[in-house]
C-alpha cells in the first residue's frame, strides 16, 4: 500500500482570469435584457442654465432623439444635460425640505454632468398641502434618474467604458426601488468586465431571481454568475449557477471545466469525474487538457488521471509535469514499478526538480530498490533541505540500516521543515528512544498523540 506519510506537492495550474473572461466574451451584453443654502450665493461666470419645466421637456426630447438615433457618443452628450438638470430639481425639493446638506450634495452630482447648471436659490417653505405632493414629486424624479442613469451607463458599456458604466448603474440603482430586471442585468455585466466580482455576483443573482422564467432562463447571465462565485471561491454557488445552464456551459470547455472544479470542490465527485470525462474526450489544446486531467486528481480517479496525462504528452511531448503526473497517479494506485519510468522521463524533460526526484525516490523505496532511493534523498536533502518528505524517507531508511544518530539528523529537519505529520512525530520518538533520550522520546510521542487525538475528533464531528 502507499505510505501514508507521502503529501503531494503542490503543482496545479491556476485558471487565469484572462481564460475566465474569455469565456463569457460573447456572453451577452449590456442592454440586451430590454428594449443647499450655501449654493444659492454663488455666483458663476459662465453663462447659467437655469432649470426651467420647458427645459426639462427639451431636454427630454433631445435625448429621446439621440436614442432613436442609437449612436451611443450622441446618446451619452444629450443624456449628461438631462440628468444635471433632473439632479437640480431634486436638489430643490430637498431644500423644500429643509435638507441642505443633500441639496449640497445633489448640486454638486450635477454639477460634475454639466459645470454651467445655476446655483441653487433659496426657496421658501412648502406649505403644508405642498409638502403633501413632495412624495409624489421624489418618486417621479426618482424613477426619471434610474431610466436616465441606466441610459448613459448602456451607452458608456456600448463604447467600452465598463467602469464609468458601472457607476452610471450603480446611480440608477440608487434611484429606483426595486430596481428594475434589465437594470440589474445591465449593472452586473459592467461589474464583471471590470472584474467586480462581488458586484457582478450580487446583480446577477438579483437579476435571475426577478419575474420568474423570464429572467431565469438567461443562459448568459448564468455563466456570468458561476464565474464571477467561482473568482470568489464560492464553489457551491459556482456550481449551480453553471448547472441553472447546462447546455450553455457544456458548449464551452472553459465554462465546463470550471462548474467540474466546483463541483470537486464541493465534494460532488461523480458529477465532476462525468464531465472530466466529457472534456478529455474532446480535442483540447494539451495546455488546457493538463488543467481537466487534474481534476481526475482533485476527484481521486487516479486511472482516468493516469489516462489523460498520457493523452496530454502525447500531443505534447516537451509538456513539463504530464510524465510527473502519471507516475503519481501510479503511485496512488500502489503500482510503484509502473511509475518509475514515467518519473525518469519527467526528469529528462524537468532535471533537477526535486519534486520529481523525491517522487521518483518514493517510487523506487516502494519498488524495493532501496540504495537507488537512498542516493535520490541525498541529493535532494543536500540541495534541498526543506524538503520535509525527503528528509522524512531518507531518515526512516537510516533508522532502518541502524544509523540512528544521522537519522535523527534528518527526522529532526523534516520536523522543522514541517510539524504538522503525526508519523514525523512518531518516528523521531522511536529514534531517540533507540539513542537513550527518554525524556525527547516521551515529547514526540506525546505530540503524536496529541495530533492523532484532534484529527480523529475532526473527522467525528464532520
Amino acid at each position: 500500500m502507499v505510505d501514508v506519510s507521502r503529501i503531494l506537492p503542490s503543482v496545479r495550474r491556476c485558471l487565469c482570469l484572462a481564460v475566465v473572461l474569455a469565456a463569457t466574451a460573447a456572453s451577452g451584453d449590456v442592454g440586451e435584457a430590454q428594449t443647499p443654502a450655501t449654493h444659492a450665493r454663488e455666483h458663476r461666470s459662465a453663462p447659467a442654465l437655469t432649470p426651467k419645466p420647458d427645459a426639462l421637456a427639451a431636454l427630454a426630447q433631445a435625448q429621446a432623439k439621440a436614442l432613436e438615433g442609437g449612436e451611443p457618443v450622441a446618446i451619452a452628450t444629450a443624456t449628461r444635460p438631462l440628468l444635471a438638470h433632473l439632479l437640480w430639481r431634486e436638489a430643490e425639493l430637498a431644500l423644500a425640505e429643509n435638507n441642505g446638506s443633500r441639496a449640497d450634495e445633489l448640486y454638486h452630482q450635477a454639477l460634475t454632468l454639466n459645470s454651467n447648471i445655476a446655483a441653487l436659490a433659496k426657496i421658501a417653505p412648502r406649505t403644508a398641502a405642498q409638502r403633501a405632493n413632495l412624495k409624489t414629486e421624489h418618486a417621479t424624479l426618482g424613477h426619471a434618474l434610474a431610466s436616465a442613469y441606466n441610459d448613459l451607463g448602456t451607452a458608456e458599456a456600448r463604447q467600452g467604458q465598463y467602469a464609468a458604466a458601472l457607476l452610471s448603474f450603480q446611480h440608477a440603482e440608487r434611484w429606483e426601488a426595486p430596481p428594475a430586471p434589465a437594470l440589474l442585468h445591465n449593472l452586473g455585466v459592467a461589474a464583471f468586465r471590470t472584474e467586480n466580482f462581488a458586484e457582478a455576483a450580487r446583480a446577477l443573482d438579483l437579476y435571475l431571481g426577478t419575474d420568474g422564467a423570464a429572467h431565469a432562463s438567461d443562459a448568459n447571465a448564468h455563466l456570468m454568475l458561476g464565474f464571477s462565485q467561482f473568482q470568489l471561491g464560492h464553489f457551491a454557488p459556482a456550481a449551480a449557477a453553471f448547472g441553472a445552464a447546462r447546455e450553455a456551459t457544456l458548449a464551452d470547455p472553459r465554462a465546463a471545466y470550471t462548474w467540474a472544479f466546483s463541483l470537486a470542490r464541493t465534494g460532488q465527485m461523480q458529477p465532476a469525474n462525468e464531465l472530466a470525462d466529457r472534456l478529455s474526450a474532446q480535442a483540447l489544446p494539451p495546455e488546457v487538457l493538463s488543467l481537466v486531467c487534474h481534476l481526475y486528481v482533485d476527484t481521486e480517479n487516479y486511472e482516468g488521471s493516469a489516462a489523460c496525462y498520457r493523452k496530454a504528452y502525447q500531443a505534447d511531448p516537451t509538456m513539463k509535469l504530464a510524465h510527473y503526473q502519471v507516475g503519481e497517479s501510479l503511485i496512488h494506485l500502489d503500482r510503484p514499478a509502473e511509475a518509475i519510468p514515467e518519473l525518469q522521463q519527467e526528469l529528462a524533460i524537468s532535471p533537477a526538480n526535486p519534486n520529481v526526484e523525491y517522487s521518483l525516490a518514493f517510487a523506487l523505496l516502494q519498488s524495493s530498490r532501496k540504495q537507488e532511493a537512498q542516493t535520490l534523498l541525498t541529493t535532494v536533502t543536500t540541495e534541498h533541505p526543506e524538503h520535509a518528505q525527503a528528509q522524512y524517507q531518507l531518515g526512516k531508511l537510516l533508522m532502518e540500516q541502524g544509523k540512528t544518530e544521522e537519522a535523527i539528523e534528518h527526522l529532526e529537519a523534516s520536523e522543522r521543515a514541517d510539524a504538522s505529520p503525526d508519523y514525523v512525530h512518531y518516528q523521531l520518538g522511536t529514534a531517540y528512544r533507540k539513542a537513550g533520550r527518554t525524556a525527547d522520546s516521551d515529547r514526540e510521542l506525546k505530540q503524536f498523540r496529541e495530533i492523532k487525538d484532534i484529527r480523529r475528533n475532526s473527522a467525528t464531528h464532520r
